[in-house]
């Protein structure tokens, strides 16, 4: 038995690239066309390859940790795509990895990346894969980066993964910029309401000043700056210190691995993120089924690749049973629905289990899409109502604050 390479082409048209044991091209054409798959190359693979190669593949070692925990990388999510889309660029052109990380290095302006890359480079050199010299670095590289980088070397499709982790950086740092700047203005309003809580008792705040009998503008700007500054700011101030707090503690695994469970029961956000996170990781699953590895493996490498961290434990549960078959292992995660089981139950006994797992992923792209467009409109129409609601009550309070002392206290008011 050898390893080779091959290219085919399924109905649609797509391209795969993999590898496969067998005895000779005849047998591996033979094997692909009973998958459905038409042949356009086959590599004869060299002799040391033909003896080493299956051993190497038959014993990989995980990138990860034993139970890892996906976090929101330290890097600026537009700085992180940069790096992985001008990896990809560089190994696409055949420059090998040592040396695309050290063109890169000279290039990289953020700080965290630029005195990892030296470190991860001396790792290459050493002979160490770069999904381990990533791994290395968890608070730059998110898990489930490092897990595609890792599947895409087992693959043999290093380039392709990290084009494709690029495109989906790039994707949530636009998404993160729209979504900060609501944030961002619903912090202001909150702190900005409880700055003009001294406002809403004015008869309270300048009854002196008014008793008196001369009024003095600057008497009651000193008043007022008094009132809110020393009584009301540090209020404020410990506010906006809970709001950066609980950014950085969104990044403890324990609380990150919560979150996502919480995530998961929320409407139309949860449903985003199962199905994007299915998605992902049957796009790799039928990557590396194509490539020719194990199903074992298959299934432990992709299981990483997935964000969220409750769908990453239940597909990863699932997997430790090795004599289950991969559907088998899909109904105990337990987070499929009924018809995506049958339709992956369905490519299983057609010998096109590959097939069946590309045209889920598809379903489950399709999913998430759409549930991201409801959530945009959702969040939308909760952020209009939420600063209409708080500046009405605001307006409102001060109005009949100032009704009351300056009409009612004067005897105007009726």
């Amino acid at each position: 038995m050898a390893l080779f390479r091959y290219e085919a082409a399924d109905r649609t048209g797509r391209v795969l690239h993999g590898a496969m044991n067998a005895r000779d091209e005849a047998q591996v054409a033979d094997n692909l066309a009973k998958m459905g798959y038409s042949v356009r190359s086959i590599q004869s693979p060299s002799p040391v390859q033909t003896t080493v190669a299956p051993n190497v593949r038959a014993q990989p070692q995980p990138a990860a940790p034993v139970t890892p925990i996906s976090v929101r990388p330290i890097v600026p999510l537009a700085s992180l795509s940069m790096f992985f889309r001008q990896i990809a660029t560089l190994l696409k052109s055949g420059i090998p990895i040592n040396q695309a990380l050290a063109d890169t290095s000279v290039y990289t302006r953020q700080r965290h990346l630029r005195s990892a890359i030296p470190a991860m480079s001396q790792a290459v050199q050493s002979g160490a894969s770069l999904s381990s010299a990533m791994a290395a670095h968890p608070g730059i590289f998110p898990v489930w980066a490092t897990a595609r980088v890792w599947a895409g070397e087992l693959a043999g499709e290093i380039e392709i993964a990290f084009e494709e982790i690029a495109d989906d950086l790039e994707a949530e740092a636009k998404d993160a910029r729209y979504g900060s700047i609501w944030w961002v203005i619903t912090k202001l309003t909150v702190v900005l309401s409880i700055l003009i809580l001294p406002f809403c008792d004015v008869s309270k705040l300048l009854s002196s000043i008014f008793s008196a009998e001369k009024v003095d503008a600057l008497a009651i700007y000193k008043a007022i700056l008094i009132e809110t500054v020393i009584k009301w700011a540090p209020l404020a101030a410990g506010l906006s210190v809970i709001f950066l707090a609980w950014t950085a503690l969104k990044r403890v695994p324990a609380v990150r691995s919560a979150l996502d469970t919480i995530l998961l029961r929320v409407p139309i956000w949860g449903g985003l993120h199962k199905y994007r996170s299915l998605a992902a990781f049957l796009h790799t699953l039928d990557r590396l089924y194509s490539a020719g590895l194990s199903p074992a493996i298959a299934w432990d490498a992709a299981s990483l690749t997935v964000r969220n961290n409750a769908v990453a434990q239940a597909l990863r549960s699932s997997g430790r049973t090795a004599s289950e078959s991969p559907v088998q292992k899909i109904v105990t995660s337990g987070i499929f629905d009924s018809d995506d089981i049958g339709m992956a139950s369905a490519g299983e006994r057609a010998g096109r289990l590959p097939e069946a797992f590309a045209q889920l992923s598809r379903i489950y792209q399709d999913r998430a899409a759409q549930q991201k467009t409801i959530g945009r409109l959702w969040s939308v129409s909760a952020f209009i109502s939420f600063q209409i609601a708080v500046s009405g009550i605001g307006i409102i309070v001060l109005a009949y604050s100032y009704y009351q002392k300056f009409l009612f206290g004067t005897g105007l008011g009726f």
